[in-house]
C-alpha cells in the first residue's frame, strides 16, 4: 500500500477536522507497519522502510483484529495505550507524524501525546541513520510540545470557569484549546 495514498488520507480527514478518525487510521497503519519488523534483514535490509527503528515492544500487530466482535471492546472505538504509541509514532511517515500529534492533543490523549512526542526526540538522538527515515525537525517538535502545554492548561482553566457556571468564559478557553 502506497504511503501516499495514507499520508493523502490523514491530510483529508485533518481538513475535516476528524481527529479521533485521523489518530485511529494512524494507529492502525502503524499496526499494520508492526507486521514488517524484523522481515527486512540480510539482503533484503536496503529494503526496509524503518531502518532505524526497533522491532515494537508494546504495539502488537493484530491489537486491531482480535475479537472483533466484543461487545466490550468494539474494534472501531480501540486506541492504543501510551507506550504502544511511542512504538506507532516511529512506524508512521513523516508527513503524518505532525497530524497524529496534533489529534492525540485535541482528542484529550495528553499522556498519549507526550510520551509520542518524548519517543520522537529519543529516537531522532540515538538513530544512527541521521538524515534519512525518522528525523521529524525538532523545532516543529518543541512547537507541538509548547501547544500540548498550553491546551493542557487552557481545558484546565475552561473546567474550573464552567465548575462555576461562567460558561461563556470557559467556551472561550475551551476555544483557545483548538
Amino acid at each position: 500500500v502506497s504511503m501516499e495514498l495514507h499520508e493523502r488520507k490523514v491530510n483529508a480527514l485533518a481538513s475535516l477536522k476528524r481527529w479521533a478518525e485521523l489518530g485511529n487510521h494512524c494507529e492502525r497503519l502503524a499496526a499494520e507497519m508492526a507486521k514488517i519488523d524484523g522481515v527486512f534483514k540480510d539482503d533484503l535490509s536496503a529494503l526496509n522502510p524503518f531502518p532505524d527503528v526497533r522491532p515494537a515492544t508494546s504495539l502488537k500487530s493484530d491489537f486491531f483484529e482480535r475479537n472483533p466482535d466484543a461487545i466490550d471492546d468494539p474494534a472501531p472505538f480501540r486506541i492504543l495505550s501510551p507506550k504502544a504509541v511511542c512504538d506507532a509514532v516511529l512506524r508512521l511517515p513523516n508527513g503524518i507524524i505532525p497530524l497524529y500529534l496534533r489529534s492525540l492533543r485535541l482528542e484529550e490523549r495528553y499522556t498519549e501525546a507526550a510520551k509520542a512526542g518524548s519517543a520522537i526526540e529519543t529516537h531522532m538522538s540515538n538513530s544512527k541513520h541521521k538524515g534519512t527515515r525518522g528525523n521529524v525537525p525538532v523545532a516543529w517538535l518543541s512547537k507541538e510540545r509548547d501547544k500540548l502545554r498550553k491546551t493542557m492548561s487552557w481545558k484546565e482553566k475552561g473546567d474550573g470557569l464552567f465548575r462555576k457556571a461562567s460558561y461563556e468564559k470557559a467556551a472561550e478557553k475551551y476555544g483557545s484549546c483548538l
